[in-house]
């Protein structure tokens, strides 16, 4: 399982590095602690994928939850927000992330099918669970950019379970 755990791990980093990337080239700060707090869940992976490979028990903190980080900033902002053009075509690096998220999600699946105990099963499945979060903050940005003032009326977001 090791070289599995490294591929996971490396995904983290490269998550994380990438919206280290997007909040300095964020010029709105409310998008930066968005994009810091994704960061920040992809080092909790990385050290959780670090944990497991050692063997080791792995505990997550639900107070970190990134949809409802997401929701708190947008609906602070959105009634006077209006997206600069620069934001528009950052959308694109959005659409990025999101693919970033869902190719982490497809191969953690496939480990999952490979995880040796009942903990790792769980581990694994809740980062699936946080990935997926990920998944639906990066795409009520993208609507966000585009729509700001309709953002709180989503119901796909606005209704969205907590984890």
């Amino acid at each position: 399982m090791t070289v599995y755990w490294e591929i996971a791990k490396d995904m983290e980093l490269e998550g994380k590095r990438f919206y280290k990337q997007l909040s300095e080239q964020s010029e709105i700060k409310e998008l930066k602690v968005v994009f810091d707090f994704l960061a920040f869940q992809e080092e909790m992976h990385y050290s959780a994928f670090c944990k497991l490979e050692g063997n080791e028990e792995v505990a997550f903190e639900e107070k970190h939850n990134a949809l409802r980080k997401a929701k708190e900033i947008f609906s602070q902002i959105a009634p006077d927000f209006s997206a600069p053009a620069e934001l528009n075509t950052a959308s694109e690096a959005y659409r990025k992330a999101r693919m970033l998220e869902t190719g982490g999600i497809k191969y953690y699946m496939r480990l999952l099918e490979s995880a040796e105990s009942e903990d790792e099963k769980n581990a694994i499945k809740r980062i699936v669970r946080e990935e997926e979060n990920h998944i639906r903050v990066l795409d009520a940005l993208i609507y966000f950019v585009n729509r700001p003032k309709e953002w709180l009326e989503n119901a796909e977001f606005t209704h969205l379970e907590a984890y």
